[in-house]
C-alpha cells in the first residue's frame, strides 16, 4: 500500500482570499448592502434636529495700561470658562425659559439637555450651541439662552455691589447673531453610511472567510493535495456538449467555437495524464489502472473512456473493461452494444473473445461491456476468475477498470488490490473534502494502491478556472484528423466484433475457469 503522503496545513494566502471573496461575492455583497440598509432606515426613523449657534465674549473694563491690559485678558480667559460652566445653571435655563415664553418649553431642565457651550482654545469667547427640532426654534433659543447668560453675569456684578461701568468690571457682551440653521445636523448621515459601509464591509470578509471554512468542496488541485496530500495527476476541462452527450473527446466537431477549442483542452489534457501515468513508476509502469470516483455523478465513466482512448490513440493496445456491474454506462458511452460482457465470461457463460468489442473510429481500443447484471456483483469481481482475467489481459495490453463509486459499494475498493493502482476522479466544485477522504480510506483499509487524483470538470473560465494553455485561446491546434467534416469522420455505430488477432486472440479466447487458472499475480 503506497500513502497519499503527509497532510499540510492549508494557510490562506493572498490569493487564496482573493479568490474566497471572489467565490462568495454575492453573499458578501448581500451582507453588505444589509448592513447598510439597516443603517438607512434606522436615520429614517430618527427625529431631524438643528443646531443654532450664538457666542458672546467677556470683556473687562479699564484696563489703559498695558499692564492692566494682560492682567485683563487673562482674567477675561478664566472667566469665559467659568461662564460656560455657568451656562448649564437652573438661572440661566429660567431667564431663558422666560424670555421665550408661552411658545417654548417651559421646562427649564429640559431646555438645559438641548444647549452645549464651549471655549475656544486661547480665546475669551464663549459658544452657545442650541438644538431644537426646526430651525427657527433653534435660532430663538441659541439667542435667548446667550441673553439670559449675559443677563445673568450682569445680575451677578451687582449683587457684588461693582459698577457695571467701572475699572475692573467683567461683562459677557454678544458677539455673533444666532445662525439659522439650513440643514439638520441629527442624524449624521454622511457618518452613519460611512460607519454602515465599513462595519458591512468587515462582516461580509467575515461571512467569506466563514464561508470558506463550512465549504468544503473541491474548487482546484492545491487543495486536494494541501489537504489530503493526494498529488493530482492531471486536470480535465468541463466541455459542456460532450458531457450532455456523453461522448469522447474524439467526437467534438471542429467549428463549435469555444467548445471545440475546450474539447481540444480536454485531449491535451489527456494526453497530459497518459504521460504522468508513465511516470509513476519508470522500472515498473502499470499496466492495470482502476478509475473510480467518491460518488455517483463525478464523471469517472467519461474519463475512464477518454483516457483508455487516449493511451490507445500512443498505439498501445488497450483493454476498457466496465467492472460496474451494477449501473453500467461504458456500452451507452460508446455506442456499443451490451447483451453479454464481463459478468457471463467470470460466471464462465461466455469466452472471452465472444465479448470483445471496439469502435472502428479508435484503433487499439477492446471494450468489454459489463454484460447482465448478476445478483453478486461484489463477490465476482472479488473471484480467482476476476483476478486470473486481469493477470491474463495485462501481459499484452494495458487495462482501464471502470468501477463504481466507492462510497455506494465496496467493488471499486476490490478491484484496486487486483489491478496496479486506482485514479481516482473528483468533480471540481461538487465533490467534498470529506467525501475523497472516507474514498481514499475505504481503498487503504483494503491494503489497495492509488497513484492519485483526476481534477475532473474544471471550469475554464470564471472565478475558479484554470488555465489550459493554447486550447484556452481563439488560436489553437487541430490534428488532420479533426479537419474532417461531420460526414467524413468514421462512424462511432454499433461495434463490430474482432474476427482474428489483436489481445483476444493473444489471450487466447478464454478466461481460465476453476479447471484451469492463470499465474496469480505477487504482491503489489
Amino acid at each position: 500500500m503506497t500513502e497519499t503522503g503527509p497532510v499540510t496545513t492549508h494557510v490562506l494566502d493572498l490569493r487564496d482570499f482573493i479568490r474566497t471573496l471572489r467565490s462568495f461575492w454575492a453573499g458578501a455583497v448581500t451582507v453588505l448592502g444589509l448592513t447598510v440598509t439597516i443603517a438607512a432606515c434606522w436615520t429614517m426613523t430618527q427625529d431631524r434636529l438643528f443646531t443654532s449657534t450664538a457666542s458672546a465674549i467677556v470683556q473687562v473694563a479699564g484696563a489703559d495700561d498695558v499692564g492692566l491690559a494682560l492682567s485683563a485678558e487673562n482674567l477675561a480667559k478664566s472667566k469665559a470658562e467659568s461662564y460656560a460652566e455657568m451656562s448649564h445653571s437652573i438661572a440661566v435655563a429660567n431667564r431663558a425659559a422666560a424670555a421665550l415664553g408661552a411658545d417654548a418649553d417651559a421646562d427649564a431642565e429640559r431646555l438645559i439637555k438641548r444647549i452645549a457651550s464651549s471655549v475656544p482654545a486661547d480665546t475669551s469667547i464663549v459658544e452657545i450651541e442650541a438644538v431644537a427640532g426646526n430651525p427657527e426654534d433653534a435660532q430663538r433659543l441659541a439667542r435667548a439662552w446667550t441673553d439670559a447668560l449675559a443677563a445673568n453675569v450682569d445680575q451677578m456684578n451687582t449683587d457684588a455691589g461693582q459698577d457695571t461701568e467701572g475699572a475692573g468690571t467683567v461683562r459677557l457682551v454678544p458677539l455673533a447673531v444666532a445662525t439659522l440653521p439650513t440643514s439638520p445636523t441629527e442624524p449624521r448621515v454622511g457618518t452613519v453610511i460611512l460607519v454602515a459601509t465599513l462595519l458591512g464591509s468587515v462582516g461580509a470578509v467575515l461571512y467569506a472567510l466563514v464561508r470558506n471554512q463550512l465549504d468544503r468542496r473541491i474548487r482546484s488541485a492545491e487543495i486536494l493535495e494541501a489537504e489530503l496530500g493526494l498529488p493530482v495527476v492531471g486536470r480535465l476541462p468541463f466541455v459542456e456538449h460532450l458531457e450532455n452527450r456523453r461522448a469522447l473527446a474524439t467526437d467534438a466537431v471542429p467549428g463549435d467555437g469555444a467548445d471545440t477549442r475546450t474539447a481540444a483542452a480536454l485531449t491535451e489534457a489527456l494526453r497530459e495524464i497518459r504521460t504522468n501515468l508513465s511516470f509513476l513508476n519508470v522500472d515498473d509502469p502499470p499496466r492495470s489502472l482502476v478509475i473510480s470516483s467518491s460518488t455517483a455523478g463525478e464523471g469517472k465513466t467519461t474519463v475512464a473512456a477518454n483516457l483508455a482512448a487516449t493511451i490507445a490513440q500512443s498505439g498501445q493496445q488497450v483493454v476498457l473493461i466496465d467492472c460496474d456491474l451494477r449501473r453500467p454506462a461504458q456500452a451507452n458511452l460508446l455506442g456499443l452494444t451490451n447483451g453479454t460482457g464481463l459478468s457471463d465470461v467470470l460466471s464462465g457463460r461466455a469466452k472471452l473473445h465472444e465479448v470483445v468489442q471496439h469502435r472502428s473510429d479508435v484503433e487499439n481500443l477492446h471494450v468489454i461491456t459489463s454484460g447482465r447484471t448478476p445478483p453478486n456483483p461484489s463477490e465476482l469481481l472479488a473471484s480467482r476468475a476476476m483476478r486470473d482475467l486481469v493477470a491474463t489481459l495485462e501481459q499484452d495490453a494495458f487495462l482501464v477498470l471502470d468501477a463504481p463509486p466507492l462510497l455506494a459499494v465496496t467493488d471499486a475498493a476490490i478491484l484496486s488490490r487486483e489491478a496496479d493502482g486506482m485514479l481516482l476522479v473528483v468533480s471540481a466544485k461538487r465533490t467534498t473534502l470529506d467525501q475523497v477522504r472516507r474514498a481514499v480510506d475505504a481503498v487503504h483499509r483494503v491494503s489497495g494502491r492509488i497513484f492519485g487524483a483526476v481534477l475532473n470538470r474544471v471550469p475554464v473560465r470564471g472565478i475558479d478556472a484554470h488555465y489550459f494553455g493554447y486550447y484556452a485561446d481563439a488560436h489553437y491546434y487541430v490534428s488532420p484528423a479533426s479537419e474532417m467534416t461531420k460526414a467524413e469522420q468514421p462512424a462511432a455505430g454499433p461495434a463490430s466484433r474482432p474476427s482474428v488477432g489483436g489481445v483476444a486472440d493473444q489471450c487466447s479466447m478464454s478466461v481460465p475457469g476453476p479447471a484451469h487458472h492463470a499465474p496469480t499475480r505477487g504482491p503489489r
